[in-house]
């Protein structure tokens, strides 16, 4: 659901979150951005988004310490116990975020 209204020189777009269908508003500056950048406009909330991309970080961190780990097997430090530690504080840092 995309409406466009004019207050006085500035449009502005009300987008419905694919997510949490909550309402939120794009201003002219940002459709602008996207446009220029030939990216789509956003579906999600700003909140939805960034929630969203957080889990992508967790993802991307837990995928590069597993293969870290697996790298490392064959050494005398042991780094399982290093990427665990690191597991953990991800773990922390993500529980502590929500």
């Amino acid at each position: 659901m995309k409406e466009t209204r004019e207050i006085g020189r500035i449009a502005a777009i009300s987008v419905k979150c694919k997510v949490c269908n909550k309402v939120f508003t794009m201003n002219r500056k940002e459709v602008q951005w996207y446009s220029c950048m030939g990216y789509p406009l956003p579906k999600r909330c700003p909140d939805c988004r960034k929630k969203r991309k957080e889990q992508n970080l967790r993802i991307a961190a837990t995928l590069a310490l597993n293969a870290i780990e697996e790298h490392l097997c064959g050494s005398d430090i042991d780094f399982h116990d290093v990427a665990r530690v690191l597991r953990e504080a991800l773990d922390e840092r993500y529980e502590t975020q929500i």
